[in-house]
């Protein structure tokens, strides 16, 4: 507890100050220590550069992929003994240009402001997926990759090889011809809905209209000057992050949070639900090909917990341990809920967070209201920066000139004196048709002495704008440190000879 404790102080020191910010205070890098410039990779290999037009993103993007593909004759045809050299390292770049071009593709499809872009992402990224799931099909390929003799190699090179037969086997590179062709072409039916899915997602942002004011009784006087009613007199209040945790959060109307949790709720409904239908079945169906009893089964065959009962039997044990603590946890919502209506019955998930609000305001005398004054956007990243930079022994230089696919994206090479561990990309406010959660996307996986590694952090945080700070909840600040650290743990873990071990 005192480790937490001291943590939220840290955090609040950083991010805010003593005093609430009535101006967003400028973000400033931590002084650098090495040179602006940015140092040069030891890598012969050019990187994606996802900026690009729809028909110059494709060739570059297909010609990540026709380097890997040009590959493989090059592993099967080999006449000498198998070894790591003639066999694994080629593999290994393989696999290189196979995730440059897929982490551009995926990326650019979930965040690049131009639809032509979008698409020609798609349609790579299809083109990609099939390729892989047409190598772990190869038996040729397998068959190299086992015939390696790896009994004097290092332990990463060991295990490299034994994961690598692994997913050879979980994908079917077993089965007969006619079973492998059924999986290949489930596998990039799959890849078709579940871009299909995102997508539906990503550009089905929905609104609630307000004509009173009155109505926003609770919410951030903030929050009310940012949101002004249009020419009409209608106040709009969308499904996206910004709006939906503030108002879920803050606002007394019941009926308003009501309307936009179910408009949340229910993105990419009409459209998703045949998708769902369509990729349910055609799992089952990859599963039993390839001999197990469910998904569930062949998704936890290669984890930890290893297979569907087991991980069913530990729900329920969680279940079972957390539900006499939930219960009270409900007990008290409904309990604040009567307070205010006598007559409640039950509580209702639009309800939850405004009651839990509620409920630390009587019980803990916290304000999440005031909370939010010492949490402006601007310092808070700038904060980020500073305890990070402090943790890994690293400075943030802004990059210089370098492109990106939106100008509110932020770029820092990551240094370490004048040693250069990597690139991050942050793209961390709301648009239209960009993922509408927070996440780490991979953009390059590092390769000691070959490559760099390279992500980008894509949130949907509140945007500062015509010089007001964009005051960030609680719950906000805790998401942008926790997707960080995924960001990190990329950079600073990509510094392995496998590229899948980065």
């Amino acid at each position: 507890m005192s480790r937490l404790l001291l943590l939220c102080v840290v955090i609040v020191a950083a991010c805010g100050g003593s005093k609430p910010a009535a101006q967003p205070a400028p973000a400033p890098a931590p002084t650098p220590t090495a040179p602006s410039e940015p140092v040069q990779e030891p890598s012969p290999v050019a990187k994606p550069d996802v900026t690009k037009p729809d028909a110059r993103f494709s060739a570059e993007c297909m010609g990540w992929l026709t380097r890997a593909q040009a590959i493989v004759p090059a592993i099967v045809d080999v006449k000498d003994k198998r070894s790591i050299a003639n066999t694994l390292e080629p593999l290994n770049q393989l696999s290189m240009y196979a995730y440059s071009a897929g982490n551009m593709a995926g990326l650019a499809r979930e965040v690049h402001p131009d639809a032509s872009v979008r698409e020609a992402a798609t349609a790579c990224e299809r083109e990609v997926q099939k390729f892989i799931s047409e190598l772990l099909l190869d038996r040729r390929v397998y068959d190299a990759v086992k015939a390696v003799d790896i009994a004097k190699a290092d332990s990463n090179t060991k295990r490299f090889h034994m994961i690598t037969l692994r997913d050879f086997r979980r994908a079917g590179v077993a089965l007969d011809d006619a079973k492998r062709t059924r999986i290949q072409a489930i596998d990039d039916a799959m890849t078709q809905l579940g871009q299909e899915h995102s997508a539906n997602v990503a550009g089905d942002t929905r609104y609630i209209e307000v004509k009173d004011v009155k109505r926003l009784a609770g919410m951030p006087a903030d929050w009310i000057a940012a949101h002004k009613p249009d020419a009409t007199g209608t106040i709009k209040i969308s499904t996206d992050y910004p709006d939906y945790l503030p108002f879920s959060t803050y606002a007394n109307d019941d009926d308003l949070r009501k309307q936009l949790y179910i408009k949340f709720r229910s993105r990419g409904d009409a459209t998703n639900e045949p998708v769902l239908q369509k990729l349910l079945v055609l799992r089952a169906e990859k599963a039993k090909l390839l001999g197990f009893k469910d998904w569930a089964d062949y998704q936890s065959d290669d984890k930890m917990l290893r297979g569907g009962k087991a991980a069913a039997a530990f729900i329920e044990r969680v279940t079972k341990l957390a539900k006499p603590r939930a219960k009270r946890d409900y007990n008290e919502l409904l309990g604040q809920l009567k307070k205010i209506d006598p007559k409640a019955t039950a509580v209702g998930d639009w309800q939850k967070t405004w009651l839990e609000d509620q409920l630390k305001k009587s019980v803990y005398a916290v304000d999440s209201a005031e909370v939010r004054q010492y949490f402006p956007y601007d310092k808070v990243l700038a904060g980020l920066l500073e305890i990070t930079a402090l943790i890994y022994d690293v400075q943030y230089v802004p990059a210089k000139s370098e492109k990106t696919w939106h100008p509110t994206v932020k770029v820092f090479d990551v240094m370490r004196k004048d040693t250069k561990l990597g690139r991050i990309f942050l793209d961390m406010h709301p648009r239209e048709n960009k993922y509408k959660h927070a996440a780490q996307f991979p953009i390059v996986s590092g390769v000691v002495g070959v490559q760099l590694p390279e992500g980008a952090l894509v949130c949907n945080f509140p945007e500062p704008k015509l010089g007001e700070p964009a005051l960030m909840e609680h719950a906000d600040v805790v998401v942008m440190f926790h997707e960080f650290g995924h960001l990190m743990h990329h950079v600073l873990g990509g510094e392995q000879k496998w590229v899948t071990q980065s």
